[in-house]
Parts: structure tokens; sequence; C-alpha cells
């Protein structure tokens, strides 16, 4: 799990020092590992994830039938945690799936503005709400312990 930077020798980039990336000036033995509210901060709101949810969600609503919904958010989940999800899992996704399509419902133009977040162009064959919607639950997958931390 990782993500391609700009990597100067003396100053690391400000994201990986969050994310307890070790300096380049000496060689470290031990991992550090936090778990710190800065962390918790630029994963939900750095525009990286953001982006890399709604590909994550585009890729579900392309690559699974869309009358099943239960099969989508397992694949969804299996994409970021490469594992298979469980049913108090699709349980959790369903429900925030269905409160996602219901703000984004009542808000279209929300779901445009969320949609545009990010440098590359969104799959416009997508309806908005269903794209917004799964991206938001794409979101939350990629904000899990499991998506984040290695074991």
């Amino acid at each position: 799990k990782s993500l391609y930077t700009y990597w100067k020798r003396a100053v690391n980039p400000p994201r990986q020092i969050i994310f307890d990336a070790s300096g380049r000036e000496m060689c470290n033995v031990t991992i550090n590992r936090t778990n710190t509210p800065l962390q918790a901060l630029v994963l939900m709101n750095d525009e990286t994830f953001i982006e890399a949810a709604r590909h994550i969600a585009a890729r579900a609503l392309t690559e699974k039938p869309k009358n099943n919904v239960a099969d989508r958010l397992g694949h969804l989940y299996e994409l970021v945690t490469a594992r298979k999800i469980t049913a108090p899992q699709l349980e959790t996704l369903t429900k925030n799936l269905t409160f996602f399509r219901e703000h984004f419902s009542s808000k279209p133009e929300s779901a445009e503005t969320f949609l545009k977040i990010g440098s590359t162009p969104r799959n416009e064959s997508i309806d908005p709400i269903e794209h917004a919607a799964h991206t938001a639950v794409a979101h939350l997958v990629l904000n899990l312990d499991e998506s984040i931390t290695l074991e």
C-alpha cells in the first residue's frame, strides 16, 4: 500500500512524515507505528484519498452487476482490503450506502462537486448520484484500520 511521490534526500514529504516514514540520514531497523488524529485528518481530507475512492467506486460500479448491491460492496471491500467482506461489515456498508444515496439525491449539486475532487476526470457514463454514494463508501473503507495498517 503505497503512493508514488518525489523524495528529497534531506527532507521527507510531509504526508510521509505523518505516516511514520523514516528519515534517509541513517538506517532504521525498527518500524515506528503510530495512530494519530493527524493521520485520520489526512486520510479523510486529502484529495488523493478521495480521488482514489472515486476510482475504486467506479471499478465496483462497472465490474459488478447493477442489481446486486451486496456483490458490488463486497467487490469494493475486496479491492481495498484483499479480503472477503463479512456479513456485519456488509450490513454496515449497505446502511452507509443508503444514507449517502439519500444525501446526494437530495443535493445533486453536492454529488457533482464531490466527484470533481482530484485531477483525473471521472467516468461520465456512471450516474453521478450512485458514483458519489459509492465513492463515499469507498472512502470509508479506505479509512478502516485494516486498510491503513499492515500487520
